[in-house]
């Protein structure tokens, strides 16, 4: 029997930062990190939960949290976890994507050798259209 692989992890460096600068949804006002809830049964599987289910929480309520369990704390501090998740979710707005279109770089000069055994260095628009050179009064194409 062969093992199904893990899904693929959703990730969002984006909404990390923005969870990062909420407070503890423990009731402290400590600088919060991106605590990742587990859905049920997604613990023992060895992934780690999408980024978009995450809650702030302090270090010190971080630690607590996996050191007395989900059930334990939520009991302790009056709250849901999956009710902090969709909070945290309502709050964030993603940042707006840049529309830039990639520009193709300008071209200033093309080096044309000609029959006069000189290199020059012409803009685009006279070599197209043919261009004489003065030395040797030949006209010049690329």
């Amino acid at each position: 029997m062969t093992a199904l692989p893990k899904p693929a992890r959703i990730r969002d460096e984006a909404y990390l930062d923005y969870v990062r600068g909420l407070h503890c949804i423990a009731a402290c006002l400590h600088k919060a990190e991106p605590h990742h809830v587990d859905l049920p049964g997604q613990a023992k599987t060895g992934s780690k939960a999408n980024d978009d289910r995450t809650v702030p929480m302090c270090r010190a309520h971080h630690r607590e949290l996996h050191d007395i369990g989900i059930a334990r704390f939520e009991a302790i501090y009056e709250l849901s976890l999956e009710a902090a998740i969709l909070e945290t979710r309502r709050g964030y707005r993603p940042p707006k994507r840049s529309r830039t279109v990639e520009q193709k770089p300008k071209v200033l000069h093309i080096a044309v050798r000609c029959i006069c055994k000189q290199i020059h260095k012409l803009p685009p628009s006279k070599v197209n259209g043919g261009w004489q050179c003065p030395i040797s009064r030949q006209r010049v194409e690329a």
